[in-house]
């Protein structure tokens, strides 16, 4: 007597999941791709910005009154700056959620509130510019902009927002690290490039060491995590959705 193994048929339940493209691709493919756009139009803004932080108040409103154009692009580049940083402060935590959760929270969560909140104290290089290209004189706008900073909003959201940016994208590199989703030497870099950032906007000024050492730095680091979320399984990113029976 001789048995002959049947082949095993699928559910009907089972060919219709198979029939139906996995949505997690979707979102992971979405997310890898819109990691660096943020830091990235952050350091072509920096790159262009026709004055630095560093400068007194009024050289800054002399210089943004003498490049109108260096400050429109600016502005433009600005436009989806800050949707895209939230996502990618959120998208960095998403990332590391499943290997240090607690540490990815603490990380993430005050930054997105901070980069939320930033413009809520009045958005000041639009002022500038708009004021400069209507014929506003340079006290006027010097005067107008020590108003709005010296206001407790924007006092307390400036604070807010410098303490919470630099601190959280340390603690969201350590988290990469511990998740494995950084090696060690890219969880350094982009632990240091903010606080790199804060240097070189205020302690020894420098465009290019911001560009290529701070947000360019956190932008080339955010890039590397596109490459590491495209390869990764659906499996690995997040658990399956629940089919209906």
């Amino acid at each position: 007597m001789t048995l002959t193994g049947a082949k095993p048929t699928a559910s009907p339940s089972e060919l219709r999941t198979a029939s139906v493209r996995d949505p997690r691709t979707f979102w992971r493919v979405s997310l890898a791709l819109a990691l660096p756009v943020g830091p990235l139009l952050v350091t072509l803004a920096r790159a262009i910005m026709p004055y630095w932080t560093s400068q007194d108040d009024t050289t800054i409103a002399a210089n943004i009154a003498a490049h109108p154009k260096a400050m429109e692009l600016m502005m433009w580049i600005g436009l989806p700056i800050l949707p895209f940083m939230l996502i990618t402060v959120l998208g960095l935590g998403y990332v590391a959620r499943r290997g240090a959760p607690v540490l990815a929270a603490i990380g993430t969560i005050p930054a997105f509130f901070a980069y939320a909140m930033w413009n809520s104290a009045g958005p000041s290089d639009y002022l500038g510019w708009v004021m400069s290209t209507h014929g506003y004189t340079l006290d006027q706008m010097v005067t107008l902009s020590n108003q709005l900073g010296d206001t407790p909003m924007a006092m307390v959201v400036g604070l807010f927002w410098v303490v919470v940016h630099i601190l959280g994208m340390v603690l969201t590199a350590i988290a990469l690290f511990r998740a494995r989703m950084l090696p060690l030497w890219a969880a350094i870099l982009l632990g240091m490039s903010q606080p790199v950032h804060l240097i070189a906007a205020v302690i020894l000024p420098s465009r290019w060491l911001d560009v290529f050492g701070g947000w360019g730095m956190t932008t080339l680091i955010c890039g590397y995590l596109t490459f590491r979320v495209l390869q990764m399984r659906n499996e690995d990113w997040d658990l399956p959705r629940i089919s209906a029976s």
